[in-house]
């Protein structure tokens, strides 16, 4: 579980690249950002399910 923990970190943080990208104008790498938040979204979920 904290493997695949730490995998969602570190795909979180390689996205942060793209959102500066975002923020100086490139919608490209916006929709990255959002496609990155909704696999983080979903893995996470998969989580919570495992622990409770």
């Amino acid at each position: 579980m904290a493997a695949e923990l730490t995998s969602i970190a570190d795909e979180l943080a390689n996205a942060i690249n793209d959102a500066q990208k975002f923020d100086k104008g490139n919608d490209t790498a916006g929709t990255r950002v959002r496609k990155a938040a909704q696999e983080a979204k979903s893995r996470l979920q998969g989580l919570r399910n495992m622990v409770t």
